[in-house]
């Protein structure tokens, strides 16, 4: 499974925005690591943020790919579709370590025209601590 992982994450890292002309939409796009913490006692390492995007007749769609590490005792991930804010788990391991895919479906009339960012935010709660992390997408079109 984390062969795969590591092949997939690859990948997408080789097509990192890779499609730069302005009429075509940008598939795929990835962020550098980054790190958060909050008094020591909660914090968020981020390894590969990667997204991708495509639209059809009747929508479009947003994944986004997180790889990382997390200290605390729980975790959520906070995003709106069409004017609805989202919450899900993640879920992460023994070492701390965790993978979260976030699909998003915004239907056609709400799609963004030309450029956009996408913000999501990542809560983590440890005993004594709350730890809140701000994010946006790299720049992106359907």
């Amino acid at each position: 499974m984390r062969s795969c992982l590591s092949i997939l994450i690859g990948i997408l890292t080789i097509l990192s925005c890779s499609k730069e002309h302005e009429s075509e939409p940008i598939v795929v796009c990835s962020i550098n690591s980054e790190s958060f913490y909050n008094n020591e006692e909660a914090s968020l390492s981020i390894k590969t943020q990667s997204w991708v995007i495509d639209k059809n007749d009747t929508s479009g769609f947003i994944h986004l790919n997180l790889v990382g590490v997390i200290v605390g005792d729980s975790a959520i991930i906070k995003t709106d579709c069409d004017s609805k804010i989202v919450e899900s788990e993640i879920k992460f391991d023994s070492g701390w370590e965790f993978q979260k895919v976030i699909s998003i479906y915004p239907s056609i009339s709400s799609l963004p025209k030309g450029d956009f960012n996408k913000k999501f935010t990542i809560i983590i709660y440890s005993e004594n601590d709350t730890l809140n992390v701000a994010l946006e997408s790299c720049l992106l079109r359907f």
